[in-house]
């Protein structure tokens, strides 16, 4: 229902509209959210004209591979998606736990849709089917993350300040850079140069929201002793999803994490077409917290992630001593 400006205390769009614009703009793409929301592309556009009509203002732009934010629009992402990730959120903690077998899994969405989503029914079928798996979002810091007791385990890519007792690694961190096929194409001469410093006259992509243990274009380019401060263009994005989405448009070159960009490479739809992969120091961390400490289902739970991917990783400070080469060429 509607809101109405004088008869609530707030003045809101339809919860449709709010809805439909979160998925488009997370996707980038009125088909594919259309097909996430199991609706037609005629309601996914009506629904955006409505909320455009609301806040007076253009919300996407078209572009030659797709569409893309207007400035009214990025800004008004960044409030609907950490204000709907909010309300669900405090509805999964208002929900009493009913099931004893219920286990709760807290991390943020990149994680949550390019990582455990996909490995959701591997987790289920180990648990068993009457078991409850309930997955919890959020974009807050992982000792954050630790102070709530409303979940029993969190995946973060950032170690925490304080100790944690049980913690398992999932993945190690793998870096390397990923683009479209087009993009490649247009850009063959500078990607097969050997050369890490011709990347940085490519356009970069990358996320502009608080870092928690995430490698940067800084960062990775610091591993190949190349002094970033000089690169030409950079377009920066509020989700690593959306980083992904933009780069399988040809927009740019993004940052590709193994064990999360293995989607992307299978369809195509993005591919590594320089040859240095680098290995930092951090990775994804499973911790287990509050309910799940010492009961038999946290650790089962635990158990099954590790099996997801199991990988071990040398906490020694990354150097060129850690870089594993595509093409075998070793960078000096």
């Amino acid at each position: 229902m509607d809101l109405q400006m004088g008869t609530r205390r707030h003045s809101l769009p339809s919860q449709r509209s709010l809805v439909t614009f979160e998925c488009v703009a997370r996707l980038m793409s009125f088909t594919r959210a259309a097909d996430e929301l199991n609706t037609s592309q005629p309601c996914v556009s009506r629904s955006i004209r409505e909320l455009e009509a609301f806040v007076d203002a253009r919300l996407f732009a078209r572009t030659p591979t797709g569409i893309d934010f207007t400035e009214a629009g990025r800004v008004l992402y960044a409030k609907v998606s950490s204000g709907l990730e909010q309300i669900s959120n405090g509805l999964a903690a208002a929900k009493p736990r009913g099931n004893p077998r219920s286990i709760s899994i807290l991390c943020n969405y990149d994680i949550a849709h390019l990582w455990l989503m996909p490995r959701y029914d591997t987790l289920l079928e180990g648990l068993g089917r009457d078991a409850e798996l309930r997955v919890v979002t959020t974009d807050a810091s992982p000792d954050q993350l630790l102070e709530t007791g409303k979940v029993d385990i969190v995946l973060t890519c950032q170690r925490p300040v304080f100790q944690v007792s049980a913690r398992k690694l999932l993945l190690e961190e793998e870096v390397f850079a990923v683009c479209s096929p087009a993009f490649a194409a247009r850009h063959r001469t500078v990607l097969q140069s050997g050369d890490p410093r011709a990347l940085l006259d490519l356009e970069l992509l990358e996320l502009n929201k608080q870092n928690f243990g995430w490698m940067t274009w800084d960062r990775w380019f610091g591993l190949l002793d190349v002094d970033a401060s000089a690169k030409r263009g950079r377009r920066e994005y509020s989700n690593y999803v959306y980083t992904l989405e933009a780069a399988s448009r040809g927009v740019g070159l993004a940052l590709g994490w193994h064990g999360l960009v293995e989607r992307y490479l299978a369809s195509g739809e993005l591919l590594a077409p320089a040859q240095w992969r680098l290995k930092g120091q951090s990775g994804l961390h499973a911790l287990m917290i509050g309910d799940g400490l010492g009961s038999a289902r946290g650790r089962k739970v635990m158990n099954l992630l590790a099996s997801l991917e199991p990988r071990k990783l040398d906490h020694g400070a990354p150097s060129k001593a850690n870089l594993t080469v595509i093409s075998g060429l070793r960078k000096a």
